[in-house]
């Protein structure tokens, strides 16, 4: 889906205002030089059209004759057609000197400019040409023209990739370009953790100018990817010094920008030097707890006694509570040390989980989600309607304890929960990740690794994209073939599952090949199921086919697209990013045939309520056909006795037979047909936006705060609040290479998400939020969790001790473990006191796993060496030190010889 990939390079971080200011106030009138004007601005009466555009409510051909050059967020996007056309009506006929042409990222390879008096009759004003390169100005001379025209057109030929030509701003001159002015990029003055003011100088020589700042931040690559610029100022046409301002707010705290100044003639742009500038670090804030998802009620009573943790507690459960309990129980088993026995009758001090059908949980009454915990110094009690709801009880009692209890050893801590009382459930009962495994494929270990990740998080959807262009990954028998039906389903995994994508990968790598075969994707759904998280699997149809058309011969039909090379039966294998390019063929029975066999095999082996069936970009499907197939197929899935979900781009806007038993997942465009199936149909609702839940995105253009300030709810307007049922992550792989590389890009923003979706919107609050994310920084290492080190996050260092037993006194010891996310070697100091009178020492400190771009550091192993001169038992402690903080730890040296 690689428009929605696509998508990530017209986007900015974080959506900044500035105001402009020019500091010599007004300016002196002077005769201008005999330069050129744009004619084509629609402040000088302009009109532009176009053939279309790629989503109807925004993009639209206005944008490029604003005035508002290198912006992204101000161009026209058209539709997907090489022959695509861009124009302008100018005020009055124009004898035109040169036309030019700012590119996006999508241009064309071969293009020429027309030009017309009644926008009928065209006449070409150059030959066929196009930009060296995208994000460029391409200037054409038209002084050759013999008259005075009032319509400029250009008209594509030929796009250099799938989608639409894209313009930036598109420009009519009357005369010669001016000169380019002078200009200088300044300090940085009034710098927050949020806003900084930037400053620069202007010197125009003898036309006017329109200047702005630029900026995004570092790594963002190329300027308009992420910046967001003012619309340009005007300084006129004197020759002085102009000093220029502008203030920038709603920056990320701890982040490095670039920034310059640029100005614009009518020539190319001049930009000043590009420079940096760092924003602080936020202040801390103090943490009420370490849950998340923030519970809806968590209530704390003053110096009330913890709950205490001891090697005599039991782990109390009866029927539908014992699973929950006892995987509870492990986890405790192996951070303490302690027995931990799983009992079915309650003593003091002891932990209890229990399953009541009965139980209603103040606040989520009916619904089986809710937990409450109740903690003191008598014991814990969690309690719940369903499995679910204690299984998700027992995620908030995990992060009570101190972050050590996902040690995998026994470490030295103090075991408490904080006195509290706890009633809780979720905002929405859909909260979910998209796991892209047709692009790039994860094993059942690494799919089960996120399956532990998400449920930690109370996160209970898992959607696998299991087919796409590049390949093919679940298998498909042949068993239970209808009557007539003559194709051999294990073609499917044989052949496409041996392809994956090949370009645009880290290092160049290509997609990692694979499939589930049947007895491994039912490992994975009963994984799922005992983790609480039902599986939606998904066949991308009728586009992004290609992987089927390259497998099965039987598909490639009259009208399949594209067709098989001559002497062919099917087509080439398609490992590039390119989207849009493939159809089944809509009226051909055996595509249904097909479909059918799939989809009856994969509810059998499937107990959610859903089947994904795709449905985006199908760009070489008309729409009367694709209306048609989508009634086909949706009617096929009921058919086995399941509901659809589809993306809504194409999915919700031309298909008819939506009911109120499937979804629509909103992801980007057709918001008006999203609203039409929420409201009329009863259809519900999973929104995916793209700016705040693509995983793929990069850091630099969408961080954990970007995925945490957004509402569900208000994404897609006129769609009744009770249509919405979640929100889900999609994880697109087109450029992932690894599972370590799919974790680095999903946590912590899945963590947010997390909250978004599950705790009141009333209550959500970025600052406490990222301080509890901190303290989860902390746990995910402990759980060998990859994960980014995002700056926006005032992450923490924790320690702990491990006891020792030593015969004599000079061993090499290792004392213990401590854990601080962004940090490295050289950032971190420990030391230890033996706890015999003697100074403390410098620790030895060893790193399990160094940072890199996609990985965090792993936990540091803290030890050292000590003659104690007498036997005995000595409380020692480790001291560690980091950027980020300190922590202490101690534990327990046994000596039972001497020197």
């Amino acid at each position: 889906m690689n428009r929605r990939r696509r998508v990530l390079t017209l986007t900015v971080a974080v959506l900044l205002v500035l105001l402009g200011t020019v500091g010599n106030g007004p300016l002196a009138s002077a005769d201008k030089a005999p330069y050129g004007t744009d004619v084509a601005l629609a402040s000088a009466g302009a009109v532009a059209s176009s053939s279309g555009r790629e989503v109807t409510y925004a993009l639209g051909p206005e944008l490029a004759v604003d005035g508002v050059w290198d912006s992204d967020a101000s161009r026209w996007s058209g539709e997907a057609a090489d022959n695509g056309w861009f124009q302008v009506e100018l005020a009055q006929p124009t004898k035109i000197d040169h036309v030019a042409v700012q590119w996006s990222t999508s241009c064309p390879a071969q293009y020429k400019l027309q030009v017309s008096n009644d926008g009928t009759s065209w006449t070409d004003a150059t030959g066929v040409r196009g930009p060296a390169t995208c994000r460029s100005w391409d200037t054409a001379d038209l002084t050759g023209l013999d008259q005075s025209y009032r319509y400029v057109r250009m008209q594509g030929i030929k796009r250099r990739l799938s989608y639409g030509y894209s313009i930036n701003e598109f420009e009519v001159w009357d005369g010669a370009a001016p000169p380019a002015p002078h200009v200088t990029t300044g300090a940085v003055t009034d710098l927050t953790p949020t806003s900084a003011t930037l400053h620069g100088q202007v010197v125009p020589a003898g036309a006017d100018t329109a200047y702005q700042f630029q900026f995004g931040a570092a790594g963002t690559g190329p300027w308009g990817t992420g910046t967001f610029p003012k619309t340009p100022a005007d300084v006129g046409a004197d020759p002085v010094t102009h000093d220029v301002t502008a203030t920038l707010t709603g920056l990320a705290p701890g982040t490095t920008y670039l920034y310059r100044l640029a100005t614009r003639t009518g020539a190319e742009p001049g930009y000043g030097t590009e420079l940096t500038f760092t924003t602080p670090p936020p202040p801390p804030v103090a943490v009420p707890n370490d849950v998340t998802p923030k519970p809806a009620s968590m209530t704390q009573p003053d110096h009330a006694a913890p709950f205490v943790l001891t090697a005599q507690t039991h782990v109390v459960a009866r029927g539908a509570a014992v699973p929950v309990a006892a995987a509870l129980a492990e986890r405790l088993r192996r951070a303490t040390g302690f027995r931990l026995p799983l009992s079915g009758g309650r003593a003091e001090r002891d932990i209890e989980v229990v399953v009541d059908p009965h139980l209603s949980v103040p606040g989520f009454a009916g619904d089986p989600e809710g937990y409450t915990l109740d903690a003191t110094a008598a014991g814990v009690r969690v309690a719940a309607p369903s499995a679910a709801g204690a299984f998700y009880g027992v995620q908030s009692l995990r992060q009570l304890f101190p972050a050590f209890v996902e040690s995998a050893t026994p470490v030295d801590a103090a075991w408490t929960v904080p006195n509290v009382h706890i009633a809780d459930g979720p905002r929405f009962g859909y909260r979910g990740i998209m796991l892209d495994l047709a692009r790039d494929f994860l094993s059942v270990g690494e799919i089960k690794r996120f399956i532990d990740q998400m449920s930690y998080l109370k996160l209970n959807v898992l959607h696998l994209h299991l087919s796409d262009d590049q390949g093919w990954r679940v298998q498909i028998t042949n068993a239970g073939r209808a009557h007539g039906d003559t194709i051999d389903y294990d073609r499917l995994t044989r052949i496409s599952g041996a392809t994956a994508i090949d370009e645009g990968g880290t290092d160049d790598l290509p997609g990692q090949t694979g499939f589930l075969t049947q007895a491994q994707y039912r490992q994975v759904i009963a994984y799922a199921a005992a983790h609480y998280i039902s599986v939606i699997p998904e066949i991308d149809v009728p586009g992004h086919s290609s992987s089927l058309l390259h497998a099965i011969p039987q598909l490639n039909t009259a009208h399949s697209v594209p067709q098989p090379p001559p002497g062919q039966d099917t087509i080439p294998a398609n490992t590039t990013q390119q989207v849009g390019e493939s159809s089944l063929d809509t009226h051909a029975e055996v595509t249904y045939t097909f479909l059918a066999h799939v989809f009856k095999q994969l509810a059998a082996m499937t107990p959610g309520r859903y089947l994904g069936v795709g449905g985006d970009e199908a760009y070489s499907t008309s729409g009367p056909d694709f209306d048609y197939f989508m009634t086909r197929v949706i009617g096929l899935v009921h058919a086995v006795g399941k509901n659809t979900t589809g993306w809504n781009l194409s999915y919700a806007n031309e298909t008819a037979s939506l009911g109120s038993r499937d979804l629509v997942q909103y992801y980007n465009g057709s918001d008006a047909a999203t609203a039409t199936d929420a409201k009329s149909k009863g259809t519900g609702v999973v929104t995916s936006y793209y700016p705040y839940t693509y995983l793929d995105y990069p850091y630099s253009a969408a961080d954990v705060d970007r995925f945490y300030n957004w509402d569900p709810a208000a994404t897609v307007p006129d769609v009744p609040a009770g249509a919405i049922r979640g929100v889900e992550d999609p994880l697109w792989t087109e450029t992932l290479r690894s599972d370590a590389e799919a974790e680095y890009q999903t946590w912590p923003r899945a963590a947010a998400t997390a909250e978004v979706a599950w705790s009141p919107k009333a209550g959500q609050d970025y600052a406490p939020f990222s301080a509890r994310l901190a303290q989860l920084g902390d746990r995910w290492t402990l759980q060998h969790t990859n994960f980014h080190a995002s700056p926006r996050v005032p992450w923490t260092v924790d320690a702990a001790g491990a006891d020792q037993w030593v015969k004599h006194a000079g061993q090499n010891l290792t004392v213990g473990t401590v854990v601080a996310p962004g940090t490295g070697l050289n950032t971190l100091s420990v030391t230890i006191d033996w706890g015999d009178g003697t100074a403390p020492t410098p620790a030895g400190v060893t790193l399990a796993r160094p940072a890199d771009n996609t990985h965090v550091n792993g936990a540091y192993r803290v030890s050292g060496t000590h003659d104690y001169s007498k036997r005995g038992t000595y409380t020692a402690h480790l001291h560690a030190t980091g950027p980020n903080g300190s922590a202490d730890a101690a534990f327990t040296v046994h000596v039972t010889g001497g020197r």
